[in-house]
């Protein structure tokens, strides 16, 4: 993928945010494009998929949003967030879900969530579709609400590294770079399940549903069971700790 960040595109940080995701947006919309980052040390409103509140405390964790200018209406857009996924989790050595969840990698014994990626378009004052994508990595939370403890985990305890917010973000601007553009599932399907952790989670599906994943199709679909009966979803919310 083109590079983020160049002469003319800076990277912002704060020690406090309420969330990356809106500050960029917020950017994005004045026509702002010597804005392509935003970092923080900690969001007090951070933003999951589904509505979900992102944990991101000050200590340990890293809150990154990027706005991808190179890719306004970019005709495949709902396969930028898993190219994202990629590209963080192939730097971070971890491995994925679908569609773009972090885990430990394939030779970890665990399943639980160390990190999300969230990606959103935005509409920029000349009305073009920007992609901005917010990375959440746990990377050495030490204390977790009770809520989170069965479902999530962190970098250094899945991987034995200790990095630095601004190391870890050094690390997943260059991965992706690394990663091919995202035109179609098929660009990016070989190097995803090399580190792809997706076969037998459990999803929550749109008509509720809660369904084993099987694998992820030719066009980058979900493929799942449920009730003795294969199905195929481009949306479903990926189901950590207990399955309820």
């Amino acid at each position: 993928m083109r590079p983020v960040l160049d002469q003319s595109r800076e990277l912002i940080e704060f020690e406090s945010v309420g969330s990356t995701q809106t500050e960029l947006a917020a950017y994005v919309k004045l026509g702002r494009r010597d804005v392509a980052a935003i970092l923080a040390k900690e969001q007090t409103e951070g933003r999951g998929r589904f509505g979900r509140t992102w944990f991101s405390p000050g200590d340990g964790s890293l809150s990154l949003s990027l706005a991808l200018f190179d890719y306004a209406d970019w005709p495949a857009p709902q396969y930028i967030g898993m190219a994202i996924a990629l590209g963080a989790a192939e730097a971070l050595h971890c491995g994925v879900v679908w569609p773009n969840d972090l885990v430990p990698p394939p030779a970890h014994h665990g399943l639980r969530k160390l990190g999300g990626v969230l990606s959103e378009l935005v509409k920029d004052p000349d009305a073009r579709l920007i992609p901005v994508v917010g990375i959440g990595i746990n990377i050495a939370v030490e204390n977790f609400p009770q809520e989170l403890q069965v479902m999530a985990t962190t970098l250094h305890l899945a991987t034995g590294e200790d990095l630095t917010p601004i190391d870890a973000c050094k690390r997943i601007l260059s991965g992706i770079e690394k990663v091919p553009e995202p035109k179609n599932w098929h660009a990016l399907a070989l190097r995803w399940r090399a580190i792809d952790r997706t076969a037998g989670k459990l999803y929550k599906l749109p008509d509720g549903r809660v369904a084993s994943a099987s694998g992820i199709g030719e066009a980058g679909q979900l493929i799942a069971e449920v009730d003795g009966e294969r199905v195929e979803v481009s949306s479903a919310e990926g189901l950590f700790g207990h399955a309820t």
